[in-house]
């Protein structure tokens, strides 16, 4: 039995077959990846959580004197170099875990005084003189938690008589400061590995002024958590494999349909649609005529396209005709007739609307290229 196929136009048919060839091809892809992808499960479990805090307070104590009443004066104010007594600064420094650890590390206090000149915004020391305040500490244990804790007190007319000292010996006028800090460091034995935690803060006095305010530096404060990653081997995804050999299917049965039930639209095909095409577009301004003899005393011109014929019927006010025929590929001629001339517009050969459709094919997928 012979099967009846659906004529579509060729364009067409060949791009709904490379669709269906293209799906299934993708989907195979993703069928390979999804056997070749690593098929494991992360499952993250805590087993240590930590935060550590290291920071500087300090007080600012002045002596008797006509324009304070109280005896010290809190951070982040400007203070008069003559009415400073000393200052008291607490250095502390917590570490607070989730579970005990070993805990090994060392610190010392100590103050140094600079002198130093400023370029581009960068200090660039002169001098220094360092002067030890707390020597060297050691510490050593296994718990959950690590405090380091002290206060010392900063004789700081002291330093800035010092400082006026060496200013006058060099006989070289630089800006100076003195830098009190706790310097050290701990190796906390966490979980998957030791952590070295530095230890460095300090505050920073400037010296040889009639009046300054303190800054500090290296404050932190920081947590974290260490897990441990297990990686659980999984099944591979048996509902996307079966999706996916759907759409393998689905494209191969679309390349046997469109093979098997339809053709190009072929010679014959392309002249009736023609036909058709010239009579639903220019029909309403045409006329039916039973014959249409053509004597020799008339002048013969035939046209191009039907719309050169149109063309000359609109311009000389004529009606196109042309001759009934019982079946529509019969009709082949269209004519306009004027004082002696005829003009006659026939359809071309098979084989030139073969071309012609190839032709209208081709310029289309250069105009979608471009603008694309």
């Amino acid at each position: 039995m012979k099967i009846k196929k659906v004529r579509i136009n060729k364009v067409f048919r060949i791009g709904m077959i490379a669709a269906a060839g293209l799906l299934s091809i993708g989907a195979v892809f993703l069928i390979i990846k999804e056997y070749q992808a690593e098929h494991v499960r992360e499952e993250r479990e805590t087993i240590y959580e930590y935060s550590m805090k290291s920071k500087v307070n300090y007080k600012v104590h002045v002596k008797p004197n006509i324009l304070y009443e109280e005896e010290q004066l809190g951070e982040e104010q400007m203070y008069l170099t003559e009415f400073v007594d000393y200052i008291s600064a607490d250095f502390t420094s917590d570490f607070t875990g989730s579970d005990n650890i070993d805990i090994d590390g060392k610190y010392a206090i100590a103050a140094e005084v600079r002198g130093y000149t400023t370029k581009n915004d960068e200090k660039q020391i002169i001098w220094r003189k360092d002067f030890e305040l707390v020597p060297e500490q050691r510490f050593k244990r296994s718990a959950d938690k690590n405090s380091i804790k002290k206060e010392i007190q900063v004789n700081f007319p002291e330093y800035n008589q010092f400082a006026q000292s060496v200013l006058e010996a060099s006989k070289v006028n630089l800006s100076v400061e003195l830098v009190v800090k706790l310097l050290g460091s701990q190796t906390l034995d966490i979980p998957k590995g030791p952590l070295k935690d530095e230890l460095q803060t300090s505050i920073i006095i400037p010296l040889n002024n009639g009046y300054f305010n303190i800054t500090k530096e290296g404050e932190t404060e920081k947590s974290d958590i260490v897990e441990e990653v297990t990686k659980i081997p999984v099944d591979i995804n048996r509902r996307w494999i079966g999706i996916c050999g759907g759409l393998v299917g689905a494209g191969i049965l679309g390349i046997i349909l469109m093979i098997l039930f339809t053709a190009p639209l072929n010679a014959e095909d392309l002249r009736k649609k023609k036909i058709k095409k010239i009579l639903n577009e220019h029909g309403s301004r045409m006329v039916i005529v039973d014959h249409i003899k053509i004597t020799e005393d008339l002048e013969v011109y035939h046209v191009k396209t039907i719309d050169d014929l149109i063309k000359i019927a609109d311009e000389i006010e004529k009606p196109v005709f042309y001759e009934q025929r019982d079946e529509i590929m019969e009709i082949t001629k269209f004519y306009v007739k004027e004082q002696g001339i005829l003009y006659i517009y026939e359809i071309e050969e098979e084989i030139t609307l073969v071309l012609q459709e190839v032709f209208e094919e081709v310029k289309e997928e250069v105009k979608e290229d471009i603008i694309a």
